[in-house]
């Protein structure tokens, strides 16, 4: 048997190994980044149930691996989530230097704190299609829309639109923005190639003089999460 024979056959044997491996092994968890309660399937095909990815809950997930870019050294997978705060299907391309998350139509609800007070909270994702090579952001296009400020009136102490914003790069961050018609509140999230991500809320005063009231206070909240658990 010829070097190159046996090469190929290492190759394909290592290969079958990894992607037949059980859904556990190749996805295992990281308490407090990404649990779940059961994982069935392999790598070409698996599902994860009651997960969470941080504070959110993901419910299910179903993962399904395409062969053919396997062939120049990427990974290509589908998921798609029901059951929890995130509904909808996403599409992720991750190669040696370079990544690509794209989703039709995302929607994530439940409760945010930005302010420390729990509030119901809803951000849906449009057509959004973001890469990333060597680090950098190299494309980024969508639309992020949430409806905050209108449900949490009695809280914040005033109401507003709703926060709507268009994906764009800046530098090694692909941003998320979100804001509402006059600027005054702005939410901006950028997600980073290695799968962590920041966010800030501002708030800029509308007040010209005399009384203050509390919707007429600056402000500014940042923290940081992963939106990519491996």
């Amino acid at each position: 048997m010829r070097l190159w024979h046996i090469i190929v056959f290492l190759v394909v044997l290592v290969g079958s190994s990894v992607v037949l491996a059980p859904a556990a092994i190749f996805a295992p968890q990281r308490p407090g980044i990404w649990t779940y309660a059961r994982a069935e399937g392999n790598a070409w095909g698996a599902r994860f149930s009651q997960a969470r990815l941080g504070s959110l809950q993901l419910g299910q997930v179903d993962w399904t691996l395409e062969p053919l870019p396997l062939t120049s050294g990427a990974l290509r997978a589908k998921l798609s989530l029901s059951g929890g705060d995130v509904r909808g299907d996403i599409v992720m391309r991750v190669a040696s230097n370079a990544r690509r998350i794209q989703t039709d139509s995302l929607r994530i609800e439940g409760v945010l704190s930005p302010t420390g007070t729990p509030m119901a909270g809803m951000l849906l994702l449009r057509d959004l299609d973001i890469t990333f090579e060597n680090g950098l952001c190299t494309s980024a296009t969508g639309t992020a829309e949430s409806d905050i400020l209108a449900r949490n009136a009695a809280v914040l102490g005033f109401t507003g639109p709703p926060l709507r914003g268009v994906a764009h790069c800046a530098g090694e961050s692909a941003i998320i923005p979100l804001s509402e018609p006059t600027g005054a509140i702005q939410v901006e999230i950028a997600l980073r190639q290695a799968g962590d991500a920041a966010w800030r809320v501002s708030k800029k005063s509308a007040s010209s003089g005399g009384a203050v009231d509390a919707s007429e206070i600056p402000m500014e909240i940042t923290g940081g999460l992963r939106w990519l658990p491996f």
